[in-house]
């Protein structure tokens, strides 16, 4: 398992590193969008959505607000979502040190996890 992330990384860091640094930043908001909504499809999976059709529209949700989002784009804005993806995942640190300390604090709740997909994926966009 370790030795098929070690070459998957081997292979798209480069790719990753040639896309930030040589294509146009609306080419690249279109590419990223793409890996979000991927990454919407396996969180429904985490939130405990296993049909395809529960996954499929979340996943949908997602890549609407993304494709929203896009056409209304405000630089200045977004350093607002910024901001509160960076008070997201301090919360998200202090989740994970309880949960090493024996305190299980995530939200079991299936709606309440696809939420917090929401401020897991849409700040990768946004950044």
């Amino acid at each position: 398992m370790l030795r098929q992330r070690l070459v998957t990384a081997v292979i798209l860091i480069p790719i990753i590193v040639w896309g930030v640094l040589s294509l146009p930043s609306q080419t690249l908001a279109w590419v990223i969008s793409i890996f979000v909504v991927l990454g919407a499809w396996e969180w429904a999976g985490l939130c405990g959505w296993h049909s395809f059709l529960a996954r499929s529209l979340y996943a949908i949700v997602i890549g609407l607000v993304l494709f929203i989002a896009h056409w209304l784009w405000h630089p200045p804005s977004m350093m607002y979502i910024l901001l509160g993806a960076c008070l997201w995942w301090g919360l998200a640190l202090f989740w994970v040190l309880r949960y090493q300390q024996g305190h299980n604090l995530i939200p079991r709740s299936k709606p309440i996890k696809a939420l917090l997909g929401f401020f897991i994926l849409l700040p990768v966009w946004f950044a």
